[in-house]
């Protein structure tokens, strides 16, 4: 009579161990989901008419150096709350733009909002490619993935100045 008590508690204590461990991976894999339903950056916003004000290398015609950047935005997939871009280099964050909202298909030009990048002392490398020469900055949103490499965003300088 004891053995069969036994048998029936550590039946029960593995019913409920494997339960629990059942619970904890649904819910893991449903945060891991929540967490990829948003869009990466790069579908979730337009990026044109990029502008900058550059520094020629003259021994390589392959980079320039961008001391200030701005371009054209606008959230194609939705409303874009909190957004905020990442210019990488050396900007602080504090200069960093910003925007607390940006209405879907809504176009907002940095340079018109007094939002342009500038790099200072520490100019940006582009490189050129067959569509301009190409940055890559994070933008962020609530409405964006989380994820680092889904944050990054390459734009293409089209238009170019220097002194």
């Amino acid at each position: 009579m004891k053995k069969r008590r036994k048998t029936k508690i550590k039946k029960k204590t593995l019913a409920v161990i494997a339960f629990s461990i059942f619970i904890i991976i649904v819910i893991s894999i449903l945060s891991t989901q929540k967490t990829q339903t948003k869009p990466p950056a790069r579908e979730y916003f337009k990026i044109e008419d990029a502008v900058a004000f550059v520094e020629l290398n003259p021994l390589q015609n392959q980079t320039i150096k961008v001391k200030m950047l701005s371009f054209k935005i606008t959230p194609i997939k939705g409303d874009a709350h909190y957004l905020s871009i990442n210019p990488g280099g050396n900007v602080k964050y504090e200069d960093w733009p910003w925007f607390e909202k940006i209405e879907c298909n809504k176009t907002v030009d940095l340079a018109a909002e007094g939002k342009e990048i500038f790099y200072g002392t520490t100019p940006l490398l582009a490189r050129k490619t067959e569509n301009g020469y190409a940055v890559t900055l994070r933008i962020t949103c609530n409405e964006t993935s989380d994820l680092p490499d889904d944050q990054k965003v390459t734009i293409y300088i089209t238009e170019l100045f220097s002194s």
